[in-house]
């Protein structure tokens, strides 16, 4: 198991490296997203109906 976490990638993608360092951080950008696209649709139907 400790293997796994000292994993490198290969000298042929070495240059993905940063890429990849990020790559688990964009699921959470996601789930961020869809509360911030919520909230923007919940209050545009909220002036809409007082209007």
């Amino acid at each position: 198991m400790s293997s796994f976490f000292i994993a490198r990638l290969q000298k042929a993608y070495t240059f993905l490296s940063p890429i990849v360092d990020f790559m688990p951080v964009i699921p959470l950008l996601f789930f961020l997203l869809n509360f911030c696209l919520a909230s923007c649709c919940k209050f545009s139907m909220r002036s809409f109906i007082l209007c």
